[in-house]
Order: C-alpha cells, then sequence, then structure tokens
C-alpha cells in the first residue's frame, strides 16, 4: 500500500509539473467598453451609487399610485462630491417628484469613481421606483 501511494503521489507530481509547463504564468483580459469605460467596475459604481441614492429617499406615504419611477441624472466628480442632481422624467405625481426632489437636494457626497480612471466626473442615470422603496 505505501509502494502504490508513493506511485501516486509521484504521478501526480508529475503531472501538475507537466500542466505548470505548459501554461503561462498570467493572462490579462483587458475590457473595453468603448469611450468612457464600462464593465464590471462601472457596473459596480452604478449600483452603488444608485444604493446610496435609494437609502436617502424618502418615499412619502401618501402616494396612491404606488407603482410609478422618477428617472433621474447625477454628475459624481472623482471624489465622490455630487456635482449636479436632476429630476430628468417625472412621475407625473408631485407628491412622488417632490420627495425625489427633496432626496436629490439632501446628497451631497456619493461614492468616489473607480480607481484608475481617467474621467474627473460621470454623469449616471437610473430610475426610482416607488414601489420598490415601500415593499423594500
Amino acid at each position: 500500500k505505501e509502494l502504490a501511494d508513493a506511485r501516486r503521489t509521484t504521478e501526480i507530481s508529475n503531472a501538475l509539473s507537466s500542466l505548470k509547463g505548459g501554461l503561462s504564468s498570467s493572462t490579462k483580459v483587458d475590457m473595453d467598453f468603448g469611450p468612457g469605460g464600462g464593465g464590471p467596475t462601472y457596473a459596480n459604481f452604478n449600483a452603488a451609487l444608485k444604493s446610496i441614492y435609494e437609502r436617502a429617499w424618502n418615499a412619502p406615504d401618501g402616494a396612491t399610485d404606488k407603482d410609478i419611477s422618477v428617472t433621474v441624472t447625477v454628475t459624481i466628480a472623482r471624489d465622490g462630491t455630487v456635482i449636479s442632481a436632476r429630476i430628468t422624467r417625472s412621475s407625473g405625481n408631485q407628491i412622488i417628484d417632490r420627495s425625489v426632489q427633496e432626496m436629490l437636494d439632501r446628497v451631497k457626497t456619493a461614492v468616489p469613481l473607480p480607481e484608475g480612471t481617467s474621467e474627473n466626473q460621470r454623469t449616471v442615470s437610473f430610475k426610482l421606483n416607488a414601489l420598490a422603496k415601500l415593499v423594500g
């Protein structure tokens, strides 16, 4: 049994050495998503940014039509400072729109741009949904 174990260990070691010799030391994957970059880094940034605004928004109790959304556009500086934030598509409900505008006026700092970006600012648009906020 010891001889079989030693032989198996040697075979595994030899197989691993062969694999190492046939593989490159590293692989680099460049993801070019056109002007302004993108990909997973910006996807994470966008999700984090939206999450900050969703948490800061106090959806009003008096809103009767809860399945409505507001589209907002925010511009964030490299360090995470909010340069501008505005409603770009109204919900059609003044109570909802007013609550979103109040939240936009309150949020002064978000998340910094992803490390390694060459941009000094980034503009992102996203929807805030009243039903999702009230249910979540």
